[in-house]
């Protein structure tokens, strides 16, 4: 990325200095991950990736710009380094920063259904009620039933053994096709 005399002007225009945490704190656009972004060449790019290639040079080819005080609005050079993305992985996973991987069930923030609700839904699922009813019931995608229907979500609460209606939702749909086409074969 080839940054302007001008663009250099405008950027250090878009953010304040926390003296409390050294942080430069992006004031200007962001985008929804809430990193900062400014055009450059007339293309947006990530605020702290022009930061680092104004204050350091190129960004090495197959890097990422990573931050040490893990704050996306931040700009500070010194607060930033080239890293590969299992590094940042890596970085993220030690300082507790995943997206609540290994957080199952109601240990999971983001969880929308509670203990009790899929304890309901696995009932359900049991008398063969659809993804796609259940999830109206409960305001939720089909796609999160089928998930729990397939053991994927909330594996810690026991399904009926030998229900057929735990099977993958597509088997079911394809043994109820291939009874249909029997029945339609012997009824022509």
């Amino acid at each position: 990325m080839e940054i302007k005399p001008i663009e250099v002007e405008r950027f250090h225009e878009k953010y304040i200095v926390d003296e409390e945490s050294g942080c430069w704190l992006w004031q200007a656009a962001k985008r929804s991950t809430g990193y900062g972004a400014m055009k450059v060449g007339g293309l947006k790019e990530s605020a702290h990736r022009i930061s680092y290639t104004v204050f350091k040079g190129p960004i090495p080819e197959g890097l990422w710009v990573l931050h040490k005080c893990d704050n996306p609005q931040c700009v500070n050079p010194n607060h930033l380094f080239a890293g590969t993305p299992l590094a940042n992985s890596q970085d993220m996973h030690a300082k507790g920063r995943q997206r609540y991987v290994g957080q199952k069930g109601k240990d999971n923030p983001r969880s929308v259904l509670t203990e009790n609700q899929v304890k309901e839904v696995i009932k359900l699922i049991a008398k063969g009620m659809t993804n796609r009813a259940i999830a109206n019931r409960f305001g939720v995608s089909h796609g999160a039933i089928s998930l729990i229907r397939l053991g994927k979500c909330w594996p810690d609460i026991p399904r009926p053994p030998d229900n057929e209606n735990f099977k993958p939702y597509r088997s079911l749909r394809s043994q109820a096709a291939r009874q249909a086409a029997s029945s339609f074969s012997k009824e022509v």
